[in-house]
C-alpha cells in the first residue's frame, strides 16, 4: 500500500503501481482530467451544484483519470467548508494574478473538494475508511519533523565532506537508537495502559538524557537496562499522546483496519 500526497502525484507512476499489482491511496491533483466510465468528462461545477441541492457532502464513484491514459480508479470526493474554500481561492487568485493568469471556473469548482483516488476494491477498503487511511501518511511527516526539531539534522554548518558525513551518520544513529528505545517503551506502555506515548515528547526526554546513556554504553555497564526502565517510568507520567477534539488519532485509525 502506497499513500501519497498530491505533491507526489504522477500518472506514469500510478500506472506502474497498478501494473505491479500494488495498492495506492492518493490525493488527486486539481489539473488531472476525470471522466465517467462512458468517458464523459466530469464537470465539478455541476457536481457541486447537484451535491449542494441534495445536501450531500461526500461522493464515491468509479472513474477514469488522465486525458490520454484513462486509468480506472475509485474516486472519493468530499466538499470542504466555505471558509476553507475561500482561503484556497484567495491563495490561487493571488498566485495567478502575480503570474498574469486567470483562474478558470472549473478550477474554482474543483477546489471546493478534497479528492482522493484508490485502486483498492470497496470490499477491502470501504469508502468511509479511505480518508482515515490516507491520514496515516502524516506519521511519516512527524518522523521528518522529529529529525529536524529534536535531532537537528538540518542544523549542520558548512564543513569538509568527511566531517559532514561523520556528523550526519552520528545524528542518524542517534535517531535510530532513540527510536528503538521509544518503540520498545511505547509497545510496553500500550499493553499495560492501553494508551499511546507521544513520539515528540519522548524524544525530547531521550535527547536530554542521552549523555547519561552514552556514558553507560561507553563504560559497558549493566546500568543501561536500569536507565531504560527509569526513562520508561518517567515517560509514563506525562508523555502520553493527546487526544485532539473531534479527530481520530493514530491508535483509532489503526483500530479500523487491525
Amino acid at each position: 500500500m502506497i499513500i501519497r500526497d498530491f505533491g507526489y502525484f504522477s500518472l506514469p507512476v500510478l500506472k506502474e503501481i497498478i501494473k505491479q499489482k500494488a495498492y495506492i491511496v492518493s490525493r488527486l491533483q486539481t489539473k488531472i482530467h476525470i471522466f465517467q466510465n462512458d468517458e464523459t468528462q466530469i464537470s465539478f461545477e455541476k457536481l457541486y451544484a447537484w451535491m449542494k441541492k441534495n445536501n450531500i457532502t461526500q461522493l464515491h464513484k468509479n472513474v477514469l483519470i488522465g486525458k490520454i491514459d484513462k486509468i480506472p480508479v475509485r474516486l472519493y470526493a468530499e466538499t470542504v467548508p466555505e471558509e476553507i474554500y475561500q482561503k484556497r481561492l484567495q491563495k490561487i487568485e493571488k498566485y495567478n494574478k502575480k503570474k498574469g493568469h486567470k483562474t478558470s471556473d472549473d478550477y474554482k469548482a474543483r477546489i471546493r473538494f478534497n479528492l482522493f483516488i484508490t485502486n483498492v476494491d470497496e470490499e477491502k477498503l470501504p469508502t468511509e475508511k479511505i480518508y482515515s487511511l490516507y491520514k496515516l501518511r502524516w506519521q511519516i511527516e512527524l518522523i521528518f519533523k522529529n529529525l529536524k526539531s529534536n535531532i537537528k539534522i538540518d542544523k549542520l554548518r558548512p564543513v569538509k565532506f568527511n566531517r559532514f558525513m561523520c556528523i550526519l551518520y552520528a545524528k542518524l544513529q542517534l535517531y535510530v537508537l532513540n527510536n528503538q528505545i521509544f518503540n520498545m517503551t511505547r509497545k510496553t506502555m500500550y499493553l499495560k495502559k492501553n494508551k499511546l506515548l507521544s513520539r515528540d515528547k519522548c524524544f525530547k526526554t531521550l535527547i536530554a538524557d542521552f549523555e547519561i546513556l552514552r556514558k553507560l554504553i561507553k563504560n559497558k555497564t549493566q546500568s543501561v537496562t536500569k536507565f531504560i526502565n527509569k526513562t520508561a517510568k518517567k515517560m509514563s507520567k506525562n508523555h502520553w499522546l493527546e487526544k485532539r477534539k473531534d479527530r481520530e488519532n493514530f491508535e483509532e485509525i489503526f483500530g479500523l483496519f487491525i
